[in-house]
């Protein structure tokens, strides 16, 4: 049923994006894969983007699954990982409004964004605090400006603290909207109404 079209259509239709027998997300991973090994010895931050899960059938998706973990595999199996954070995020859970939107978990899985973060495994006791408040936050209520702050906390390091609020005046890169999830984040603190301006299924 799931063919493989050389032109790529718009990426709602249910099959295979491929070109020259491979899947799209091949070539994006193979040009990350090569930018991770000719910069391994510099700080740097890679940004891979995937849309394979936007059509109705959520059967696309699997088929990327091998090509996602080779890559992985590849890059921490020659230790290009030794000092570095994955983080595998979704802009909102299952949001295909046909089937699935007769069921009343439909709702509730809209809501339910992907988060998964791989750390490290520095042995360095001052990234001890970070890493409690990492796990004390698993299940706090979080927004895309706390994502973006901890991506910064890792880019910064200890230097982070330092760093001012976003403001007109000064354009720095922390947001005053978010949090770090390597700080305390005060789950009292975070009323639903303060974050009324946000869409409500991408950041629950």
């Amino acid at each position: 049923m799931l063919l493989c079209d050389p032109n790529a259509p718009r990426y709602s239709k249910p099959i295979r994006k491929c070109m020259y027998g491979k899947d799209d997300v091949g070539f994006l991973l193979d040009y990350s894969e090569q930018f991770w090994r000719k910069y391994q010895n510099n700080r740097k931050f890679s940004l891979i983007v995937i849309n394979s899960a936007h059509e109705e059938t959520m059967e696309v998706m699997k088929y990327i699954d091998d090509i996602i973990y080779n890559y992985l595999l590849s890059l921490y199996n020659d230790n290009l990982f030794k000092d570095s954070s994955i983080f595998l995020v979704s802009d909102h859970g299952v949001g295909i409004q046909s089937l699935y939107y007769a069921f009343e978990f439909y709702q509730i899985e809209n809501n339910l964004p992907l988060l998964y973060i791989i750390i490290n495994d520095r042995k360095n006791t001052s990234y001890n605090e970070q890493y409690f408040y990492l796990r004390e936050n698993q299940q706090t209520f979080i927004t895309a400006y706390d994502i973006y702050n901890t991506i910064n906390h890792l880019l910064y390091g200890d230097k982070y603290k330092y760093i001012l609020n976003l403001t007109d005046d000064n354009p720095t890169p922390k947001s005053p909207l978010g949090k770090s999830l390597f700080e305390k984040i005060d789950q009292k603190l975070r009323k639903s109404k303060n974050y009324e301006f946000m869409s409500h299924n991408i950041c629950i």
